[in-house]
């Protein structure tokens, strides 16, 4: 349990990060979204733009098993240089971004 919470406190400080930096001129909203109960993360970005709704998920973390899972990651961020800054060990980096089967067969650095 140390771990997951370890997790959840690194992966909330990393998104809460880029949504500051991410702030955008009013128009639009940059959001977080913390489960803490159910380990969900979220960055979004909301709002109206050219008489247009704007809702976009920029980036999806889950802790599963004890692993953070990335989910979604729509921006120009490496996570993984995050992940090793907050002490998060590759080897408990999930790369959701692409199927179990290729995951089982890549032996590759992970740079989601």
């Amino acid at each position: 349990m140390e771990t997951i919470t370890a997790y959840s406190m690194a992966v909330q400080q990393i998104l809460t990060e880029y949504a500051d930096y991410m702030t955008t001129d009013n128009v639009l909203q940059v959001e977080t979204l913390f489960d803490t109960q159910r380990h969900h993360y979220q960055i979004v970005v909301l709002g109206w733009q050219n008489n247009k709704r704007v809702y976009h998920n920029l980036i999806h973390l889950d802790i599963i098993d004890g692993q953070v899972w990335v989910q979604n990651n729509d921006t120009q961020f490496s996570l993984i240089e995050d992940f090793d800054r907050m002490n998060i060990p590759r080897k408990d980096v999930v790369n959701g971004l692409i199927s179990a089967r290729r995951r089982q067969m890549a032996n590759f650095e992970m740079t989601v």
